[in-house]
């Protein structure tokens, strides 16, 4: 039983070294992040007499499982982009759970059981989806000396993050919105005294899909600065089909 108990940790240590020291009935946990659209491998490797192997979505939502005594595999989850690879109990000891290509809906917890006659060992992945926000920007002239700009990142998870250089030309505010799919929509608005502008103004929007930042510029000698009540084209940047 020690023999078994130490070949069945050494195989699951790959996936993480907390597994090595999971125990049956105590689940070990790893996270996971991946890019809308892209691939995502979930590894569920497993060693010795295990009899067998399963994997379910969020507790409740059984996926596929593998009986180790006939080799047989029951899918019960209907959808193309998940599939299960290495599916057999006789090589490769590992299950895995594949999905191409990720959608938003896939963001949750994928557990993988493994039933072993020193009890149940489960791994729990957090997958969470990260979407890239589309940016808009808009600049506007209002009364009193003052300008508006607007940067908007919409749709984004998780929620980007709005600042702006310099920050002492004015006030700003930010709003975000929560949808129901779990994506933010985050708005600033820089109140700009125009007799005060003496540089260029930056609107910089961060977010883990982004490779740095996307930034908006106000030149120094914009044209907004002598066009009272007008407004500026509006720019948009959907960061999966570029501007």
């Amino acid at each position: 039983m020690k023999s078994l108990r130490k070949n069945l940790q050494a195989a699951l240590l790959p996936v993480t070294i907390l597994i090595a020291l999971a125990l049956p009935g105590f689940p070990v946990g790893e996270k996971a992040t991946v890019l809308l659209g892209n691939k995502v491998v979930l590894r569920c490797p497993f060693y010795g007499n295990v009899t067998m192997i399963s994997w379910r979505f969020n507790q409740n939502e059984s996926i596929a499982a593998l009986r180790c005594d006939s080799n047989q595999m029951v899918r019960s989850y209907n959808n193309t982009r998940i599939r299960i690879l290495n599916s057999s109990c006789m090589s490769n000891n590992e299950m895995n759970l594949q999905i191409e290509p990720v959608d938003l809906a896939d963001d949750g917890n994928y557990i993988c059981e493994i039933a072993a006659q020193n009890g149940v060992h489960k791994v729990t992945f957090s997958l969470s989806v990260t979407v890239p926000p589309t940016i808009s920007f808009s600049i506007e002239n209002k009364l009193n000396d003052t300008i508006t700009a607007i940067c908007t990142a919409s749709s984004g998870k998780p929620a980007a993050e709005i600042t702006w250089h310099p920050t002492n030309l004015g006030n700003f505010s930010i709003n975000m919105t929560h949808h129901s799919n779990r994506t933010v929509t985050v708005r600033s608005q820089y109140n700009i005294t125009t007799h005060l502008f003496s540089e260029e103004v930056i609107c910089i929007v961060s977010h883990p899909a982004f490779n740095g930042t996307q930034n908006y510029t106000i030149p120094r000698n914009s044209s907004v600065l002598h066009n009272a009540d007008k407004v500026i084209d509006v720019i948009y940047f959907d960061f999966q089909k570029g501007l």
